[in-house]
Parts: structure tokens; C-alpha cells; sequence
């Protein structure tokens, strides 16, 4: 527990935060707002699988209802061991997303990359001949 001059430098410094003992935990971040139940979709999807592995019910609002019992029982090594999971998981996904979609770029050879080069400058410049004929420049 923190005590009350705890408490209060965490509402000073976090003003609108609605939980200062999140705040003094160091977990502020959890809590995105602006309702007091808007926590992190990152956390939430952790909760949520922590949830369906124990064969719990994962709806949002049991979610919501799992992060509230962890900040009131002060359990923030809970919080802390789904947040961690839920940047792992988005890392994850991020890293997969890139390499089962590479950048177009890496495909191209030299030439190709010349080639669209040049033919974008004619649609450029056909675009800027088109404007002047009819007047809008």
C-alpha cells in the first residue's frame, strides 16, 4: 500500500489519472482513458488470453473487471506479468507482419526502379501540360 503523501503526488503529477496508486506502481501507462475503465487494448488482449486459458469468461467486461481486482488488491506483479505479455504478443505480430509482407521496394532491381521513376515524371508533366490548356494554374 502507498501512503496518503504517495497518493497525492501521484495525483498532482498525473492530474485526471484516475488511479494514483497505478501511478506510484509505475504502471500509469496501463490506463489510457478518458473513461475510467480504458486500460490499454495491449493489456486487455493479455487479460483476455489469460482468461481463456483458465477457461474463464473473456468478454470486455470481465477483462475490465480483472484489471479493477488487481489494482485493488494491489497485486501489481499480476498487471505487470500481463502487460509485459501483451507488448511480447504485439511485438510478435508486429514481427511476423513484416516478414510475411516485405517492402515492394526490395523486390525491384535498379531498372525497375528507373523505369517507374520515368514513367512517373511523364504523368507529372502531362498532368502540369493538362492544367495550363485548361486554365488552372
Amino acid at each position: 500500500m502507498f501512503s496518503g503523501a504517495e497518493l497525492q503526488n501521484a495525483r498532482f503529477s498525473h492530474p485526471g489519472h484516475p488511479y494514483p496508486e497505478l501511478v506510484c506502481a509505475g504502471l500509469a501507462e496501463l490506463w489510457v482513458g478518458p473513461r475510467r475503465t480504458d486500460f490499454d487494448p495491449r493489456l486487455m488482449a493479455a487479460v483476455g488470453r489469460h482468461l481463456g486459458k483458465h477457461e474463464l469468461p473473456r468478454e470486455r467486461g470481465d477483462q475490465k473487471r480483472w484489471i479493477v481486482n488487481r489494482i485493488n488488491e494491489s497485486n501489481w506483479g499480476a498487471l505487470e506479468i500481463a502487460w509485459e505479455e501483451g507488448l511480447a504478443a504485439e511485438a510478435a505480430a508486429n514481427k511476423e507482419r513484416e516478414t510475411s509482407n516485405p517492402s515492394p521496394d526490395a523486390e525491384w532491381s535498379e531498372e525497375e526502379r528507373e523505369a517507374s521513376q520515368a514513367a512517373l515524371e511523364k504523368v507529372k508533366a502531362k498532368f502540369k501540360l493538362g492544367n495550363r490548356r485548361s486554365g488552372n494554374e
